[in-house]
Formats: structure tokens, C-alpha cells, sequence
């Protein structure tokens, strides 16, 4: 077993033995493995430590995220069961750290330069797919956009369902 998945299953065991947490992990091992390799790749590549690429990677997954927790903020749980129990055992919202770090990157017209400059066309369909993505699709959503977050920013604050 390599160190990527044995910190992966050291993440993964934090979880409630029949948990949603655990299960997310096992359904994603491999995914999140490759996740990994190529977060790797890009640190070693210096996409991580240039400010200006790294703003256009964030940026990426800001507009991702923000579009899926206003999504999830006006789902119910009639209409949307999985997604609003997902949103609710949670608990996340990242968008506004999101804004803040591109602040940080960009400047004060940072909203400018990411509707201007740094929106990718597949960051504009992935988008427009959440914007009407049905209850499995946020659920899923919400597990590919936070997963990462929780998993490595702020794990240890919030507990495992």
C-alpha cells in the first residue's frame, strides 16, 4: 500500500463505520487517487506556487462552488431529499473563502478579471449544468467540490457523518 492511500484510509477510518463520509471515501478511492497524482503533477509542474495560475485554477472552482451552494441553499427536502440531507449533515459553504483568497490573488476587481479573464468554457457548462442539475447530480456535486476541501482544509474542524 503506498503513503497516498494509507493517508487516504487514515482519512477515510475518521468517518462512522456505516456513515456517509465513509462511504463517499470508498466509493472515490480510486478517483481520489488520481485526484492526488495529478495535484502532485501540478505542484511539481509550479502551477501551484505561481500566484497568477494558481488565481485561474481557483477561479475555476469558485464559480463551481458558488453556483452549487446557491443550488443547494434553495433546495427542499421534498423536492431535492438526497441533496438537502447532504447540505444538511454538512454543513459546508466554501464560496466566501473562495472570494476571499481571489481577493487576495486578484484584487479588489477580482470579480471583474474572473467574469473577464479566467472563466474557462468548461467551468461555464459545468455551471450551467448545476444551475439545473437534479437531486443526485447536487448530491454528487457537493461530494466532487467539498470532498477535497473537507478532507484537507479543515477536516479536523468538522466532524465525519
Amino acid at each position: 500500500m503506498s503513503r497516498a492511500e494509507r493517508r487516504t484510509n487514515a482519512v477515510r477510518d475518521q468517518g462512522a463505520e456505516s456513515g456517509l463520509f465513509r462511504a463517499a471515501m470508498d466509493k472515490i478511492r480510486g478517483s481520489h487517487s488520481l485526484g492526488q497524482s495529478l495535484r502532485t503533477a501540478a505542484l511539481a509542474a509550479g502551477l501551484m506556487s505561481d500566484a497568477q495560475c494558481y488565481a485561474e485554477l481557483l477561479a475555476q472552482f469558485y464559480l463551481a462552488t458558488a453556483a452549487l451552494e446557491a443550488r443547494l441553499a434553495a433546495t427542499q427536502p421534498a423536492t431535492a431529499p438526497m441533496a438537502a440531507a447532504v447540505r444538511a449533515a454538512c454543513g459546508y459553504s466554501f464560496t466566501e473563502g473562495y472570494e476571499a483568497d481571489l481577493a487576495s490573488l486578484l484584487g479588489p476587481e477580482w470579480r471583474k478579471a474572473v467574469a473577464e479573464r479566467l472563466t474557462t468554457e468548461p467551468a461555464r457548462r459545468y455551471v450551467a449544468r448545476l444551475e439545473r442539475a437534479g437531486d443526485a447530480e447536487l448530491a454528487a456535486a457537493a461530494f466532487i467540490l467539498w470532498g477535497p476541501l473537507a478532507i484537507g482544509g479543515g477536516a479536523a474542524l468538522k466532524p465525519r457523518v
